[in-house]
């Protein structure tokens, strides 16, 4: 039952059906848009708002195109490979920079070397004398 008390049919060929079983000759089917049924009326035809009936059961699930999904593909491709090249740059960088720490590490060790090597002539001399 409607709302408004009335008998509700799912489709409009129910309800001329039920119309002519119950013997009525002048009887107008119309579609409610309180409850989304049909309903039979003896009353003349009035212009009701919204009185079609819904065209489908919801909205269709979403699908993408094959040309949207085939840009979308390109351009994550587009951002690996800038990202796979912004990653050797900085690696490179790294290299060349552990390469200059281990240069000058070797640099000290050696000036190290020397300054002790200096140190122990200097011991030495002041040993003789």
């Amino acid at each position: 039952m409607c709302d408004t008390g009335k008998i509700e049919y799912p489709t409009k060929t129910k309800a001329h059906r039920a119309a002519r079983a119950a013997g009525y000759r002048l009887d107008r089917v119309y579609f409610c848009a309180d409850c989304y049924a049909f309903h039979i009326t003896r009353a003349e035809l009035k212009v009701f708002k919204h009185a079609t009936p819904p065209k489908s059961n919801g909205p269709k699930p979403f699908v993408p195109s094959a040309a949207k999904l085939r840009r979308k593909l390109i351009e994550a491709g587009r951002q690996i490979r800038a990202a796979e090249k912004a990653l050797a740059k900085v690696e490179a960088k790294k290299a060349r920079a552990e390469m200059l720490a281990a240069a000058r590490q070797k640099q000290a060790e050696l000036v190290h070397e020397s300054e002790l090597q200096a140190i122990s002539e200097m011991i030495g001399r002041l040993r003789r004398c």
